[in-house]
């Protein structure tokens, strides 16, 4: 839940290059919009992800998300976006992201994220977090953030390209709704909107490797997973309707 005095919200109208064949937001635009929101408000706070890095040696790094669509945005559609920290777990931070237009919130973004030290390659406990923060309440059970995925079969091998990659050198977080979204049968996408995404990054995919996927449909959701070598990249749990 946001709190009002922690939270930052942008403006954002759908553009047609990021939407669909039925005119839709893509699932990664529409986290690119949600993503640079979330920086923003860090950027307002003057931690930036340059100043972060220099300055405190520290970065954030997603882990784990789950996406909630009432209904997609959609061409031309106004949106205003808020965002709010919700606080920590253990070495977690908690995030809640909203899409809303005309008083309707048509999507909620829940993300776990943990304070890394890229010099030292640890993990920071969250205290080291330099700046104090009003934070709102995470209302779901955290343990939702947390899914088993069946691995299915091989559904193709995919190159890591240079327009999936970030300045971190890696796929960026959103690209890897586009990868998702390609692992799904184009029939499903035309009849149904994404409804339910929950995603867990558990391994940095890296140029120079393909991706090997696996897709799996349980009780009528898709299980998708990729994997460089010895590593598991994400694993995802998409749910259309």
């Amino acid at each position: 839940m946001l709190e009002p005095k922690g939270t930052y919200t942008d403006q954002h109208q759908v553009e047609f290059y990021e939407c669909d064949f039925a005119e839709r937001m893509k699932l990664s635009s529409l986290m690119r919009v949600l993503q640079q929101t979330a920086e923003n408000q860090m950027n307002d706070m003057g931690l930036d992800y340059q100043t972060m890095l220099a300055k405190h040696s520290m970065a954030f790094l997603v882990s784990r998300l789950m996406l909630q669509v009432g209904r997609m945005p959609v061409l031309g559609q106004q949106l205003q976006v808020s965002t709010c920290p919700l606080g920590t777990r253990g070495a977690q931070f908690f995030r809640e992201t909203d899409a809303i237009s005309g008083g309707e919130t048509l999507v909620k973004l829940y993300t776990s994220w943990t304070l890394f030290d890229p010099a030292a390659r640890k993990i920071l406990r969250p205290d080291a977090f330099p700046k104090a923060v009003v934070n709102g309440v995470l209302d779901i059970d955290p343990h939702e953030l947390r899914f088993a995925t069946q691995k299915g079969g091989l559904a193709g091998r995919r190159p890591v390209r240079y327009s999936d990659l970030d300045p971190n050198g890696h796929v960026n977080n959103a690209a890897y709704f586009d990868i998702i979204c390609d692992m799904l049968p184009l029939e499903a996408l035309r009849r149904a909107a994404p409804r339910r995404v929950c995603l867990y990054y558990d391994h940095e995919a890296l140029p120079g490797q393909d991706l090997c996927l696996y897709q799996a449909e349980a009780n009528g959701e898709y299980h998708l997973m990729g994997e460089q070598g010895e590593h598991r990249c994400f694993e995802a749990r998409v749910t259309l309707g």
